[in-house]
């Protein structure tokens, strides 16, 4: 009898070991890493190089996030791509963010990432042309999408849009270089670098010099994702923030990584736009991805002066620094 129940609990014991052994065992295992896509606003390039470092670094995966990245381009809205499901993140311009927002659509900003705009106007150096108010009188090729920032510039120079003319072209070298058009916009990190890497001596007017400050490529989500998954929010955040850092420290090292995601890219040049894209993330006087909303404020005054926005909006409603400040707070 006595037997019997010496086995008996015996066999209670080991049932209780077995049970705490898998406990423990499925207490200790890494949770699945939550799957997240990011919508782009353009094709893979160095433009979004932190996001590549985030992922290639491990700080997505230190953060228990797997990230996909999804190509944007030409006629491709990440607006629409995140609010149709299709992404739970994307990357879009702050203008474009704060149209969306005009219009009723429930997007909002979490960080920037190009905290400075890289439109940018130039001329042959020889034309002499060094300064916007020289723009009096001239043509200048300047896409739909740059023309906030450049009817912007020339307000507050004081100079009206019938004082000059606009004209839309493709990027091209050889139409630049023929003076036809004298004034060109375009990116810093685009066609200002094609340009002088091709040798050509060219002068560079940057809109935020002359008062124009406005936020460019910017990560945004949803207000229904940021009510649902907050953590998942300050994760994705917080490693991209990491990812940027790591970029703008050693921008040699991108390059490479946009060749991982572009078969086509050409490492050195990708590298080389990194490079030219520091000044646009880290701006010196205030922490990478930070938002102010006296900016934002800036931004939403300009648009609506210029006729992009319908309306007049609350920008308090367009931008968060919940998760910036999470993500800050717990790096301390």
């Amino acid at each position: 009898m006595l037997k019997g129940v010496f086995s008996i609990k015996r066999l209670v014991l080991v049932i209780f070991w077995a049970v705490n052994l898998v406990a423990c065992t499925v207490g200790n295992e890494k949770p699945a890493a939550v799957p997240v896509a990011i919508k782009l606003r353009w094709t893979h390039n160095a433009q979004f190089g932190g996001l590549y470092a985030a992922d290639q670094e491990g700080y997505f995966a230190a953060e228990g996030i797997d990230a996909t990245f999804l190509e944007g381009g030409p006629g491709i809205d990440p607006i629409a791509a995140v609010l149709d499901g299709e992404a739970q993140f994307g990357i879009a311009g702050a203008d474009v963010i704060l149209l969306a927002r005009s219009q009723g659509k429930p997007v909002r900003a979490i960080a920037t990432i190009y905290q400075r705009n890289p439109v940018v106007f130039f001329a042959l150096t020889n034309t002499g042309i060094t300064t916007p108010q020289q723009f009096a009188g001239k043509t200048i090729r300047a896409t739909l999408d740059m023309l906030p920032t450049l009817r912007a510039m020339m307000a507050f120079m004081a100079i009206p849009p019938e004082a000059y003319q606009i004209v839309e072209l493709p990027s091209d070298i050889a139409r630049f270089a023929s003076g036809e058009v004298p004034i060109w916009g375009g990116f810093v990190t685009g066609m200002v670098l094609d340009l002088q890497q091709a040798g050509y001596d060219i002068q560079v007017i940057y809109p935020d010099n002359y008062g124009v400050h406005l936020y460019a490529d910017t990560l945004f989500t949803t207000d229904a994702f940021m009510a649902e998954s907050p953590d998942v929010v300050t994760r994705v955040v917080r490693a991209t923030r990491n990812g940027l850092t790591f970029a703008v420290t050693q921008p040699e090292a991108i390059g490479p990584m946009v060749a991982l995601y572009n078969d086509q890219a050409d490492p050195a040049a990708e590298s080389l736009r990194m490079m030219a894209s520091i000044p646009l993330i880290q701006s010196g006087t205030t922490r990478i991805g930070w938002m102010d909303q006296a900016k934002w404020q800036e931004m939403h005054d300009i648009l609506l002066a210029q006729g992009v926005l319908p309306n007049e909006i609350d920008v308090s409603t367009v931008f968060t620094l919940a998760f910036l400040e999470k993500s800050i707070g717990d790096e301390k």
